[in-house]
Order: C-alpha cells, then sequence, then structure tokens
C-alpha cells in the first residue's frame, strides 16, 4: 500500500466533513453535550480525575461514529461513484483504510477540543498526568476501533440511514453485552465469556491508566476484521457472487472471523500474565514490592473488607 495515496484519500474524508455546515454542528452538538454531562458531574462528585468523561464516551460514539461514517461506502454506492474509483489507480485497501483514517481525524479532533477541560481542573487541584495520557490513548483506539466497524457497515448498503442505524445498534450491543442489565439475564459462565468481547471491558482499563496487553490486541483484532469485512464486500461490488475468487475471498474472511474470536480468548488468558504498563503517576493499580514477596510466601491470606 502506497502512504500517500492514503493520506490523500483521508483527507478528501477529511475535507469533505469540514465543507458542509452539517459536519460543523455535529461536532458542537458533541461537544456540548460531552461539556454539559462531564462538568454537571464533575461539581456533584468533587472527583478531580478526567476518567468520567471518558466512561461516558462510547455512549455518544454509538451515535456520533454511524454519523461520520455511514456515507463511507454506501454514498459512493448510492451515486454510482465507486465504480469510477475501481478505474483509478487505487487499491480497494487504501480506500478502505484511507476512509478509517479519514473519519477517525474528524471524530479524534472533536474529542481534542476537551482538552481545555483538563487544564482548567488542574487548577483547582493537581490531575495525574498518566492518567489523562491514558485516556486520551484510549479515545484514540475507541475511535479507530469503531470507526472501521462503521466502515465496514457502510459497505453494505446503499441507503445512508440503514447504514447509521445498523452501526448505531451493533455498537449499543458492544457496550450492553456485559452490562448488569445483560449479566443477570443469561448463565454467569456465558457472561464472562461475552464480556471478553466488550469493548467497554477492553477500553476501560486504558482510561483507568493500565495498558494490558490483551486489550491491545482485542482492538487490533477488531480492527483488521472490520477491514477484511470491508474488503469482502467491495470485491463483492466488483465481482460475481459465483466466481472462484469471490468465494475465496469470502472463505478467506470466515477463517479470519473465526482465528480473530480464538486470538481474543488466547490474549485474554496470557495478557494477564504478561504485557502490562500502568501509566498512573502514583502506579496505583500496581502491587508494591512488599505485597509481592507477601504472595509469594506459602500459607492463606485472607482479607477482611
Amino acid at each position: 500500500m502506497r502512504p500517500n495515496i492514503i493520506k490523500e484519500i483521508s483527507y478528501k474524508e477529511l475535507k469533505a466533513q469540514f465543507d458542509h455546515l452539517s459536519g460543523y454542528i455535529l461536532i458542537s452538538l458533541f461537544l456540548g453535550l460531552l461539556y454539559y454531562f462531564f462538568l454537571k458531574t464533575f461539581f456533584v462528585n468533587g472527583v478531580v480525575s478526567m476518567r468520567s468523561l471518558f466512561q461516558i464516551l462510547p455512549w455518544y460514539m454509538a451515535v456520533f461514529v454511524p454519523a461520520i461514517t455511514m456515507g463511507s461506502f454506501a454514498s459512493e454506492v448510492e451515486k454510482q461513484t465507486l465504480e469510477y474509483l475501481e478505474t483509478k489507480p487505487i487499491k480497494q485497501m487504501e480506500l478502505i483504510i484511507g476512509k478509517i483514517l479519514g473519519a477517525s481525524k474528524i471524530i479524534f479532533i472533536a474529542i481534542l477540543l476537551t482538552i481545555p477541560l483538563p487544564i482548567f481542573i488542574n487548577q483547582i487541584a493537581p490531575l495525574d498526568i498518566g492518567e489523562i495520557i491514558s485516556g486520551y490513548l484510549g479515545a484514540l483506539v475507541l475511535v479507530l476501533a469503531l470507526s472501521s466497524l462503521g466502515v465496514a457497515i457502510s459497505t453494505f448498503y446503499k441507503n445512508q440511514i440503514a447504514a447509521f442505524i445498523t452501526s448505531s445498534v451493533l455498537i449499543l450491543a458492544l457496550i450492553l453485552i456485559n452490562s448488569d442489565i445483560t449479566a443477570i439475564n443469561i448463565p454467569t459462565a456465558l457472561a464472562n465469556s461475552l464480556a471478553q468481547f466488550s469493548i467497554v471491558d477492553n477500553y476501560d482499563p486504558i482510561i483507568r491508566g493500565v495498558i494490558n496487553l490483551n486489550n491491545i490486541v482485542y482492538f487490533i483484532i477488531f480492527i483488521v476484521a472490520s477491514v477484511a469485512i470491508a474488503y469482502t464486500n467491495i470485491q463483492k461490488i466488483k465481482i460475481s457472487r459465483t466466481t472462484d475468487l469471490y468465494k475465496k475471498t469470502f472463505a478467506i474472511t470466515i477463517v479470519d472471523a473465526f482465528s480473530a474470536i480464538a486470538l481474543v480468548y488466547l490474549s485474554n488468558y496470557f495478557g494477564q500474565q504478561v504485557g502490562r504498563i500502568d501509566l498512573t503517576s502514583d502506579k496505583r493499580y500496581t502491587l508494591s514490592s512488599a505485597t509481592n514477596e507477601v504472595l509469594r510466601e506459602e500459607g492463606k491470606i485472607i482479607i477482611e473488607v
């Protein structure tokens, strides 16, 4: 793939949003809601932290991301410009990644406009810089994952509204898959298995300030799987479903999906053992050396709460 082509496509996507008033209205609405609900709870709770902002972010993403990505391919199919793009010297993978990065840039620009909040809060009391950095890093990873999903969903439709609704429902499902509402209505073993595929369960440790290997692997697999789905659908548009090439592409995508599920399980198992970084300034989520020495001693440790 050629980075300059991907960069040009992502710039085109970014420019397309800011060429219309709707893009500015969408970002203003997104920021207005974020600022309002964060500051409302911040002064009530009295906790000097930005974590509550990042915790509510996935819920806003369920609407904001589909609104940005719904036209990525749906509008191209509707306007019959996708066939025109196929005649250009642009690889399909370059087109997909360019559109994902373009959508991600728009959303992350909106998130970066919340930086005045930590600056303001830091005047009241000192913030944990490591937690702030980790929070914005988590937001970036979340944006990339959900943008890739939104672009993949857009390849299924000609109608942008249908793409928007489907993306929103899927993102909400990934948020609610490990919620209390879901957990109390299904067996515990199933709930624990589903939790490994929850966006929130893999996002929350990062915004707390802890980078786990299994969480990073989850998001990488999520993005790769979304790109594979988008690529398969574009192949479907380009060639007949009955051809051997399409069948082979579809079969590879199915194999990739099962491989992704297996990798998520493996990363959750091994990620607990290795690959963990605590970015908080006081290492509050890391056991001290003295505690580790006690845990290594023989005999039982009783903790009373």
